[in-house]
């Protein structure tokens, strides 16, 4: 499930053209000639989990998933993982999850193990989930067209505070956690 977890960026968040002028789709085998790609706009952040799910089948041998599709738990973990659906597929989602947030908070500066080591309830680890699920999913950053929520760079990841601010403190009300601030104010 970790391997193939971004495995479906491939086939939703690049567009792959090969030399012949015709677009090449993951489904379409190994890439056999010379390509060029680019990121497609406006890309849906949350659609590369679920994607991978089209394109496993051709990294993992076929053996290999009949061995693992012999222990029915590990299986419907396996399954659910490989859709994207990490908060069915139990302790596999969640290595899959944290392996995911660490490498985010890596990617963008932060101290992986601070946020994520924090008891499941607290505060620090409910704002730290609830902003990385903006970054990942809604977010919108680097625009140069538009409205931009932020900017990633070498340097660090920058957003607009008080958008921020409050986009995370409604995703957090969604979700039913308790004891969020009501205001910006000091």
């Amino acid at each position: 499930g970790a391997l193939v977890h971004d495995l479906g960026k491939i086939a939703v968040d690049v567009k792959v053209e090969l030399a012949d002028g015709t677009t090449w789709h993951p489904w379409h085998g190994p890439l056999d000639q010379p390509y060029r790609f680019k990121y497609v706009k406006g890309r849906d952040y949350r659609l590369h989990g679920a994607a991978s799910s089209l394109i496993y089948a051709n990294v993992i041998p076929a053996k290999a998933l009949d061995w693992l599709s012999g222990f029915p738990e590990l299986w419907t973990q396996l399954v659910f993982a490989f859709a994207g659906q990490y908060e069915h597929a139990d302790i596999l989602g969640e290595i899959v999850s944290q392996a995911d947030q660490a490498s985010v908070a890596q990617e963008l500066g932060g101290n992986p193990g601070r946020a994520m080591s924090a008891p499941k309830q607290s505060i620090q680890r409910q704002l730290a989930e609830g902003l990385r699920m903006l970054i990942s999913e809604k977010f919108k950053l680097n625009q140069p067209d538009g409205p931009s929520d932020g900017w990633l760079t070498q340097d660090g990841l920058w957003l607009v505070s008080k958008p921020a601010v409050d986009q995370l403190r409604a995703h957090l009300l969604s979700q039913g956690i308790e004891h969020i601030p009501t205001s910006n104010a000091p």
